[in-house]
């Protein structure tokens, strides 16, 4: 069967705290996109992974922790071949590990016919990684605490996105490391204004401390600002920059510069509609 695993980005993320365990706890806007990776599934006499990518098939590789965990909670014997496309660049805050991730668990409860609901599935997803119950949502929402209480929001307008990525990522866990709480941005304002159509306060708290990991997104920034973008912003622990507009048109001149500059560089919408 055919899967397809939609990226993300962050409109608005807060850090509001830290459990004991270290997990932090946060607030966003998240929003599903066009753009995704293909993958077909089928069921085989052993696993087998193949990719366009050097994924390995390991527990660094979120599908096959999803794989492991249905085999343990539920005692299926199957085995797997995973075809993977992928098209969504790895650490760049697009959630694609968690969006493969979701299409192995969409599949798989499917294949094996576990008939789990959607919030079984995402409660099975949050133990995986903090994306997996948004990506499983796959609409528009306000998430919050650890990444298991998402809440779908609507959005009047349709918007183009268009996604920019310097050479290098930057590591989640280093970026968690080096925030420090200088800033709050109001979650419920962008909600609001998202509902109605309005300039939306854009607003993501790890952006000044993945600047300092990785200077380049500062200047990829700068750079979309310069060329006359206002609703520029870093998607999660980034590296990935994105520019947000109503009309694409404005989109394709800034697109045809960057295109010279970076190497990931690709328009896309919000999945919304």
């Amino acid at each position: 069967m055919k899967e397809f695993a939609n990226a993300k980005i962050n409109l608005g993320l807060n850090v509001v705290g830290e459990r004991e365990d270290g997990y932090h706890l946060l607030d966003m806007i998240m929003v599903p996109l066009t753009l995704g990776d293909d993958m077909e599934i089928e069921l085989s006499e052993r696993d087998c992974f193949t990719s366009n990518t050097s994924l390995g098939w390991d527990k660094g590789n979120l599908m096959y922790r999803a794989v492991e965990l249905l085999r343990q909670k539920y005692g299926i014997t199957e085995h797997f071949h995973i075809t993977l496309n992928k098209r969504i660049p790895m650490q760049a805050g697009l959630a694609g590990g968690s969006a493969d991730c979701r299409a192995v668990l969409r599949a798989v409860n499917q294949l094996c016919k576990l008939n789990l609901s959607l919030e079984e599935l995402m409660d099975l997803g949050v133990t995986l990684g903090a994306d997996v119950p948004f990506c499983l949502f796959n609409k528009p929402a306000r998430v919050k605490g650890i990444g298991e209480d998402v809440r779908g929001i609507s959005i009047k307008k349709k918007y183009h996105v268009l996604l920019i990525k310097p050479e290098d990522g930057v590591s989640t866990a280093e970026v968690f490391r080096a925030y420090k709480p200088t800033v709050n941005y109001d979650m419920d304002a962008l909600e609001n204004r998202l509902c109605q159509g309005e300039k939306l306060p854009l607003g993501n708290a790890l952006e000044q401390p993945a600047m300092e990991i990785l200077p380049r997104i500062r200047t990829l920034k700068q750079q979309c600002l310069a060329l006359g973008c206002s609703d520029v912003l870093m998607s999660g622990s980034g590296s990935c920059v994105f520019v947000l507009s109503s009309r694409k048109r404005e989109l394709n001149k800034i697109y045809s510069y960057m295109k010279k500059i970076y190497s990931f560089v690709i328009m896309s919408e919000i999945k919304a509609f």
